[in-house]
């Protein structure tokens, strides 16, 4: 237990001198341009090697309209259905679609990317993520990954900001959001396929356990909602879990150390301004991740030894629940100011 704790210390420390010293020494000493001019005559060069990507940047628009037909028509015939028949209350019609809409996509995610990872060992064998990079095409399973995931990324980003305007999205998703596009994309265009499908792999576990919770207790059987807490907590725990085992130590000392270890040797490639941008990506990845998870403890924290409910099964939730509570505090001091001011 100690030498994994020490282990990852090191991940860290040689991940953050890799990003902040190595990297920034390199482009200083042996790059005679900046680093703007740098990363356009990389991306120029990317472009012109793969034909400017046209084929797969028409094969995500057609998949994002394919992803946002089955979402507005497929998923809402089948809400609907479940309202009328009495499954789900018609009060929880709205949020029911949206997770189990992301139920869905998770669960075919995550079934596709087992099988990847697990046929290439992924995880019990690193180095094979930079097997990808002398691959002419990508295998069409790796492409459908990329093209499906990073059109429900966007999808869920629009539907956020534009359809249900009257939840808030939040600075942090946001910046999670608008991160995974970026790194689905740059993992695409740099041949990094193998370890954007292992990231997606991890990652989906904790979310597809949490998305299927918020679906269940929402299904209005008698003993789903006689046990209502119960179920709640059960599964919480279960994807706190996933999340702590995925995210906070499989993350970072399997995929982010073989990044940077690949990038630190190959600091001369074509495309190493993009390997450096790949690895602050994922490190943003992990540092929202860290400050999800201290949602996660409270919340496990402030129920494992009491019976309060589980009302948040969503670190969003969690810290929407915590503006609107900062928001309220202010509203209240303001209004005592001003019965203070009216009585004086």
């Amino acid at each position: 237990m100690i030498e994994h704790f020490f282990n990852y210390l090191n991940q860290f420390w040689f991940v953050h001198r890799l990003i902040f010293i190595d990297y920034p020494n390199y482009l200083r000493t042996e790059i005679d341009t900046t680093i703007i001019e740098l990363l356009i005559q990389c991306l120029w060069k990317l472009f012109l090697d793969n034909n400017f990507f046209i084929r797969p940047a028409f094969i995500l628009s057609l998949s994002l309209f394919i992803v946002s037909f089955i979402r507005s028509t497929v998923v809402t015939s089948i809400v609907s259905r479940f309202v009328q028949n009495g499954i789900v209350a018609e009060n929880d019609a709205r949020k029911f679609y949206e997770c189990f809409w992301c139920f869905l996509c998770h669960l075919l995610t995550f079934a596709v990317t087992w099988i990847v990872v697990n046929s290439n060992n992924c995880l019990l064998d690193p180095k094979q993520f930079w097997s990808d990079m002398n691959r002419q095409s990508i295998p069409i399973l790796y492409g459908f990954i990329f093209a499906f995931k990073t059109s429900f990324y966007i999808d869920s980003t629009y539907s956020m900001m534009y359809v249900y305007v009257s939840e808030k999205m939040t600075p942090i998703y946001m910046i999670h959001h608008m991160t995974t596009i970026s790194l689905l994309i740059l993992s695409y265009m740099t041949k990094n396929y193998l370890n954007g499908i292992t990231i997606i792999y991890l990652f989906g576990q904790d979310t597809l356990l949490m998305q299927f919770s918020k679906c269940i207790i929402r299904i209005q059987l008698q003993i789903i909602q006689r046990n209502r807490n119960l179920v709640r907590r059960i599964l919480f725990y279960g994807f706190a879990t996933l999340w702590m085992y995925n995210r906070i130590y499989r993350y970072p000392l399997i995929i982010i150390p073989e990044l940077a270890l690949f990038a630190s040797k190959n600091f001369h490639l074509d495309w190493s301004i993009l390997g450096y941008i790949l690895i602050l990506l994922l490190w943003i990845i992990l540092v929202v991740s860290l400050f999800w998870t201290v949602f996660i403890v409270k919340i496990v924290s402030s129920t494992l030894l009491d019976q309060k409910d589980i009302y948040h099964l969503d670190v969003q939730d969690s810290e929407q629940q915590q503006q609107q509570q900062q928001q309220q505090q202010k509203n209240a001091a303001a209004a005592a100011t001003a019965d203070k001011i009216q009585q004086t």
